[in-house]
């Protein structure tokens, strides 16, 4: 009897031993990562290259040539859509030489952000003592109108506009100024009567400053569009 009672005893031990080491088949598994390790089910910010192709600015629509000449001065970007993608004007803005360049070195899609980096040159010895207006024009495809644009120093371009291709923010108005001069083919410098100097697009009346001598009085009508380019629309004699 007293036998039977150890061997019953040490028959339910054993078991209480094994069963209790075993683990349950539905007990639930602890899936967070620990550190270093990969998250369970969550990927890492997805960068996608993009690739791009340089247009050449003199092949652009009229309209859309016309609006880089308005807007070239400023540092910034404008952009629009062409069919085949976003066409993207990023400019360096109005320097004092030639020998300044501007070239876009990435084009990345970042998270639904479309970011670009843009590595500007200053020349490397002598140059033309001239105004110029270092500009490039991309166009890419498979990405969003969410740019981020910089330089390869991180300092940012600022879209320069709220809506491309905007008409006239403001109300037509009347000046009178003293004409120092043509900046380029499609825009001159006038000094106002407050004594500022500035730049105005005369896209529209480049025929009456075809023979017109340098600090002349002007007096002209003239509005300022949604990039903040003034144009002058009418001349008054």
């Amino acid at each position: 009897m007293k036998k039977a009672l150890i061997l019953t005893f040490t028959i339910l031990f054993t078991a209480a031993v094994v069963f209790g080491c075993t683990p349950a088949k539905n007990q639930p598994v602890n899936t967070t990562p620990t550190p270093g390790g990969q998250p369970n089910g969550n990927q890492g910010i997805t960068v996608n290259k993009i690739g791009f192709e340089v247009l050449d600015p003199e092949k652009l629509p009229k309209d859309k040539a016309s609006l880089i000449e308005q807007t070239k001065e400023n540092r910034g970007y404008l952009y629009w859509q062409d069919g085949e993608g976003y066409v993207i004007a990023i400019f360096s803005g109005q320097k004092p030489s030639a020998g300044y360049t501007i070239a876009v070195k990435s084009v990345e899609d970042n998270e639904g952000r479309t970011v670009i980096v843009v590595e500007e040159g200053a020349p490397s010895g002598p140059a033309a003592t001239v105004i110029t207006y270092p500009y490039i024009v991309i166009r890419a495809k498979g990405i969003t109108d969410n740019f981020q644009i910089a330089d390869t120093e991180g300092n940012a371009f600022e879209y320069l506009g709220g809506t491309p291709g905007a008409d006239s923010s403001d109300a037509a108005q009347i000046t009178t100024g003293l004409y120092t001069g043509r900046i380029d083919t499609n825009s001159i410098e006038v000094k106002l009567e407050d004594g500022s100097v500035k730049a105005f697009m005369i896209t529209e009346v480049i025929g009456a400053f075809d023979n017109l001598k340098d600090n002349t009085n002007i007096r002209f009508v003239y509005y300022t569009n949604g990039y903040g380019q003034n144009i002058i629309t009418d001349m008054i004699k």
